[in-house]
């Protein structure tokens, strides 16, 4: 199959944008970002958000379809239920921040490491 990599540039409260890079290589999905938080591996709200599909999140409309293929891996991906998870704590009444912030560890350690797609 080969690697393929779509970077999406993350809107910030600067004006320089942060790149969020999608990295599919064999079956494998790679999630990484240039902020502070996920150069060092962690869970971003930039890797978080575009990986959601949150077009809010995008610095240039230009790159919906990007975006839309990016998306498409992670809806392929063990990433995809992570994700689900964690908003759906989120949306919880009393939202639980230890149980979230396990989930967001979880969500950044696939991210990092790379998740076996199709599983």
């Amino acid at each position: 199959m080969g690697t393929n990599e779509i970077t999406l540039l993350a809107r910030t409260s600067t004006e320089e944008p942060f790149k969020v890079t999608f990295r599919k290589d064999e079956d494998r999905l790679f999630i990484t970002c240039t902020c502070p938080e996920g150069a060092h591996g962690e869970f971003c709200e930039h890797k978080f958000r575009l990986a959601s599909n949150d077009l809010m999140m995008l610095q240039h409309p230009g790159q919906n379809s990007e975006m839309l293929n990016a998306h498409i891996w992670v809806i392929d991906s063990p990433i995809s239920d992570k994700l689900i998870h964690l908003l759906q704590l989120l949306g919880e009444d009393e939202p639980d921040g230890e149980a979230i912030e396990n989930a967001k560890a979880e969500i950044g350690q696939a991210m990092r490491e790379g998740t076996v797609s199709g599983t």
